[in-house]
């Protein structure tokens, strides 16, 4: 299933529900592959996303073709809708973070999945959750740990998170009024958008957060800041909502990747086509 395929924004947000048969109930996941496909902006750039190898058709997404590929943004990595990193649900709607999934706009986001629990030392890519560290950062160098010790007492120094990936996924029928008046995107970069046409509401489009937008794309991370990242939506229990980085930039329709609408019909499923196919070949 896919976003052109008639899902709007309410059976979007259906396609994360899974219900467990062991409980009785319905509870809003992570995963998705409703926006798998092609997007491209008007002036021809283009991102694909696909379902990962290694997980098949769980629902794992990543971006398989273009993206910004750059040392800290993780393109590539499998990408998830809300910050579910060790547990398989996004809460109730009224508990946890500020994820777009968990609201009523009909809009959703995508972040990489390891950059819930990853912070940089460096160049280097660390791990931040649990209390079993094979390393740590001091003064912005990574110093090894004693592997399967437990190292809680631990205080990094000179450790940063970096602007990952993260994507803003509007089917057909997304409230951007309400993701407007909200405050979710940048204040300038919204007037700027209101300058340019108008985005398509008629057609599913994604935002991808240009990191090129902002003038500081890398904050401290430690024990003192709360471990608190403000370039992924408030996490609902460290630092605050006021402080998440707001989105650039704005919904335009020069800003926005749309999806491509595939006017093909796929031939291998159609029986019919398949033995005329046969006949005509068989002919010459």
């Amino acid at each position: 299933m896919t976003l052109y395929e008639g899902v709007d924004a309410k059976g979007a947000k259906q396609t994360f529900m899974q219900k467990y048969e062991d409980v009785g109930k319905t509870f809003l996941t992570p995963l998705s592959t409703v926006e798998a496909g092609q997007w491209c902006t008007n002036a021809g750039d283009c991102i694909t996303l696909g379902e990962t190898e290694n997980y098949g058709s769980s629902g794992w997404l990543k971006v398989t073709a273009g993206g910004a590929n750059t040392k800290y943004s993780m393109t590539g990595e499998k990408l998830i809708a809300c910050g579910a990193a060790q547990q398989a649900l996004c809460g109730d709607n009224d508990q946890g973070g500020d994820y777009l999934l968990k609201g009523n706009t009909g809009a959703f986001e995508l972040m990489p999945y390891n950059a819930f629990y990853a912070y940089w030392c460096g160049d280097t890519q660390l791990e931040a959750d649990g209390s079993v560290r094979l390393a740590y950062c001091s003064a912005g160098k990574v110093v090894a740990t004693d592997e399967n010790n437990e190292h809680t007492d631990i205080e990094d120094s000179g450790a940063v998170f970096r602007m990952p990936d993260m994507f803003m996924v509007a089917p057909v029928g997304t409230d951007l009024d309400a993701l407007e008046s909200n405050g979710y995107f940048d204040a300038a970069a919204l007037a700027d958008a209101k300058k340019q046409k108008a985005v398509d509401t008629d057609r599913p489009f994604l935002i991808y957060r240009d990191v090129n937008l902002y003038k500081k794309s890398e904050t401290v991370a430690d024990k003192k800041s709360e471990w608190f990242n403000p370039f992924l939506p408030y996490n609902g229990y460290t630092g605050s909502r006021d402080a998440v980085i707001k989105m650039k930039p704005a919904p335009s329709d020069d800003t926005v990747y749309y999806l491509v609408e595939n006017t093909q019909p796929d031939w291998s499923t159609l029986d019919d086509a398949k033995v005329k196919g046969a006949a005509s070949t068989s002919s010459h």
